[in-house]
C-alpha cells in the first residue's frame, strides 16, 4: 500500500480537481469518496494526466490507514504539562464563546477576501461592484449564506468601503464579541489546542486595528545586525545606534 502525507475525502469536480492539483505539484495524495465510482475516475484522470501520484481507495479504514501520521510520533515526543490555570471550565459559557468567536472570525475571512479581490480589480482595471459580487454568490452552489445579503448591504450603504470590518455595523459586532474570542484563542493556547483559523483571524484583526505594529522593532533588528538605520516616531531622519556598545556597558555594569 502507497503511503502519502496527504488525504482527501470528497471528489465531486472541485475535490478531484484540488486532488489532482496537489498530485501536479508532486505531492501524493490519497483519495476517498462515498460514490465508489468517483475515486476511479479520478485515479483514471490522473493516469491519464501524466501518471500523477493519487491513490484510491473504496473503504474510510483503508484510506485512513494509507496516510502517514508524523503527528503520532511527534505526539510522543512533546509529551508534558501544557500551561493550565486549573479553573474549572464552565461548558454552557464555552460552547457560547466559540459560537462568538467562530462569527467574528468569519467576518474577518469575509474582510479579507473582499480586500483581495477588491485589490485585484484595481490592478486589472475590472471594476467589481463588490456588493453585486456577494448576491451573485448568494446564487451559487457553495456560498449561499445569509451572511452574504448583509454584505451587499454593507457596500450598498458604501460602496467605498475600505474593509468589512470598519462597517459601522460588522465593527460593532466584532467589538461585541471580541471579549469571548480572545477566551476561546487563550484557552486553546493554554491547553495546546491548534486553532489555525481562530487565531489567525485574531491576529489579522488586530493587526488591522493598530495604528502602529510591532513589525516597527524589525527596524531596530536591521539597524543591530546591519547598521540598515531606523526612523524615529517623535523625530524624522534617519538613525544608528551602536547597539553592541550599549549591550556591552549593560553587561559590564
Amino acid at each position: 500500500m502507497a503511503l502519502t502525507r496527504i488525504g482527501l475525502a470528497g471528489l465531486a469536480v472541485m475535490g478531484q480537481n484540488l486532488a489532482l492539483n496537489i498530485a501536479e505539484k508532486g505531492f501524493p495524495i490519497s483519495v476517498y469518496n462515498r460514490t465508489t465510482s468517483k475515486v476511479d475516475e479520478t485515479v483514471q484522470r490522473a493516469k491519464a494526466e501524466g501518471n500523477l501520484p493519487v491513490y484510491g481507495f473504496h473503504d474510510p479504514a483503508s484510506f485512513v490507514k494509507s496516510i502517514q501520521k508524523p503527528r503520532v510520533e511527534a505526539s510522543k515526543i512533546f509529551q508534558g504539562d501544557y500551561y493550565s490555570t486549573g479553573s474549572p471550565v464552565d461548558k454552557a459559557q464555552l460552547v457560547e464563546d466559540v459560537r462568538q468567536a467562530l462569527y467574528a472570525s468569519k467576518i474577518c475571512s469575509y474582510a479579507q477576501g473582499m480586500n483581495i479581490i477588491k485589490a485585484k480589480s484595481a490592478e486589472k482595471g475590472w471594476g467589481l461592484n463588490l456588493g453585486e459580487l456577494a448576491r451573485i454568490w448568494k446564487g451559487g452552489c457553495i456560498i449561499r449564506a445569509i451572511f452574504l445579503d448583509r454584505i451587499k448591504k454593507a457596500y450598498d450603504r458604501n460602496p467605498g468601503l475600505a474593509s468589512l470590518l470598519v462597517d459601522p455595523e460588522f465593527a460593532q459586532e466584532i467589538m461585541d464579541r471580541q471579549a469571548a474570542w480572545r477566551r476561546v484563542v487563550c484557552l486553546a493556547i493554554n491547553n495546546g489546542v491548534s486553532t489555525p483559523g481562530m487565531s489567525a483571524s485574531l491576529a489579522y484583526f488586530d493587526s488591522y486595528r493598530r495604528d502602529r505594529l510591532p513589525a516597527n522593532l524589525v527596524q531596530a533588528q536591521r539597524d543591530y545586525f546591519g547598521a540598515h538605520t531606523y526612523e524615529r516616531v517623535d523625530m524624522p531622519g534617519s538613525f544608528h545606534t551602536e547597539w553592541f556598545k550599549i549591550a556591552r556597558n549593560i553587561s559590564n555594569n
